[in-house]
């Protein structure tokens, strides 16, 4: 009844840890075997259960710092959309006073054109008029003649 199941390993291989590294003496029943066998599973299982604490605790804490990467990245975001809207505002407003000075300039030059299109108008009218008036006076003296 002491034969070694082969489905398990055998409780010898397991190593105890410490300062007092001892070897366990070798079973007397099966039973004493098998009870060993649990031991040994349930302290790889009590090993597991503690490395995966241990990664939990460590994503536990990624995921608590994660808010704060988002909020730092979103602030960062936000800072240069800002940015860039306001640098895209100023060239607005720079092409907007540009295009205010050369309509002023356009303003100013047409103001002092109309001047002299009105002294034009008014010597080319009056050059009709006496064109007009000295042609109608020819016609008059050659009419009564």
């Amino acid at each position: 009844m002491d034969t070694p199941s082969p489905t398990s390993k055998s409780p010898a291989q397991h190593v105890a840890t410490g300062p007092a590294a001892v070897p366990p003496p070798e079973p007397r029943s099966k039973l004493e075997y098998m009870f060993r066998a649990m031991l040994v599973e349930a302290d790889q299982l009590t090993t597991r259960s503690e490395s995966l604490v241990k990664q939990l605790n460590a994503a536990a804490m990624q995921m608590q710092t994660l808010p704060s990467i988002l909020r730092k990245t979103s602030a960062a975001v936000q800072d240069q959309a800002t940015t860039r809207a306001v640098q895209q505002m100023r060239e607005v407003s720079r092409e907007i006073d540009d295009s205010r000075r050369l309509l002023k300039r356009t303003a100013q030059a047409l103001g002092a054109q109309q001047g002299r299109n009105l002294w034009t108008i008014g010597l080319v009218a009056f050059g009709c008029s006496l064109l007009g008036g000295l042609t109608a006076a020819l016609i008059v003296l050659t009419a009564f003649k």
